[in-house]
């Protein structure tokens, strides 16, 4: 996670040091001691990938003979779930025993994309970031006709919304960001059902 480029051009990326004390009733030598911890603020921008077409995938060459193929669907569920548990559960950052942190989601856009070639998502450093998505996924939708893309979105703060996207790609605005990430996943199960 770093601070978005538009919360650094406004001077809204703070980080401070605040003065802690460990104390002990019964001091010993270097058991009482001054340290700072840094803490910080800011609109943070995270980006995270689950390429699921190689998920139980062996390699040729690994040597190993196991049928991954049976549980092909259940790996990429699970994989799938952690990556909304990481973002819904706020599971990252460190000392959740002594700090609480103040968070929210503003903006989210998830992608699923099927076909020759892997889709991302333009990186969400600047508020446009979800707009140049959906334009970026129709001209590769144009060029390799056997591609498609579903964008789900939700924002809390104005965004240039995504226009009228290309051929084969849909973009669909969420009522929430676990919406987003609900929906996403839906179209993920749906593009793993036999036949597609």
């Amino acid at each position: 996670m770093i601070p978005t480029l538009d919360s650094i051009e406004v001077g809204a990326a703070v980080s401070y040091p605040q003065l802690h004390v460990r104390y002990t009733p019964q001091p010993e030598k270097k058991e009482q001691v001054i340290y700072y911890v840094e803490t910080a603020s800011s609109l943070y921008a995270f980006t995270a990938g689950l390429n699921a077409s190689d998920i139980a995938e062996l390699p040729l060459e690994c040597g190993l003979s196991i049928d991954l193929a049976g549980q092909k669907k259940k790996r990429i569920e699970a994989a799938y779930d952690a990556l909304v548990a990481l973002l819904d559960g706020v599971m990252f950052g460190a000392k959740k025993s002594r700090f609480s942190p103040q968070w929210d989601v503003v903006t989210l856009a998830v992608s699923v994309s099927k076909g020759p070639v892997e889709f991302n998502l333009t990186p969400p450093h600047s508020i446009d970031y979800i707009a140049e998505s959906v334009e970026r996924a129709g001209k590769m939708a144009s060029v390799f006709s056997d591609m498609s893309v579903s964008v789900y979105w939700f924002s809390k703060e104005k965004v240039r919304e995504p226009e009228k996207p290309g051929q084969n790609v849909t973009v669909e605005k969420a009522a929430s960001h676990t919406d987003a990430l609900v929906k996403a996943r839906a179209r993920l199960l749906e593009y793993l059902a036999p036949g597609r």
